[in-house]
């Protein structure tokens, strides 16, 4: 599965890299990368952290919603992340998206499977 992963966290990074090494997988720090990653290439998912920067020299403010709204009008399957739950309630529009808390990898693989094309 052609993956894009957005994490600013650069052990969060390495540790799904490895757990997301059977996939075709494309990571990225902030949401203007994320944004021309998704001009350039067709994903099959994309798995957004919550909160992480509009670019790599800002700080981080929960551009997470962003994407993951970007995502869902352009018909991508989208997973929200992080290590705490959002409250989403501000963000109707994502607040279907499936939530996946980041200290459970375990979860990522049920996940991964429940939204492959």
């Amino acid at each position: 599965m052609k993956l894009l992963m957005v994490e600013d966290n650069e052990s969060m990074q390495d540790v799904l890299r490895e757990a997301l090494a059977d996939h075709d997988l494309t990571v990225v720090g902030n949401l203007s990368d994320a944004l021309l990653q998704l001009s350039l290439t067709t994903f099959d998912l994309v798995l957004t952290d919550f909160n992480y920067p509009l670019r790599p020299d800002q700080q981080p403010l929960g551009c997470g919603v962003l994407l993951a709204d970007r995502c869902l009008k352009d018909g991508i399957p989208v997973v929200l992340m992080s290590a705490t739950r959002p409250d989403l309630s501000m963000w109707p529009s994502v607040s279907r998206v499936p939530f996946w808390d980041k200290t459970d990898l375990g979860a990522l693989y049920g996940l991964l499977k429940a939204v492959r094309p």
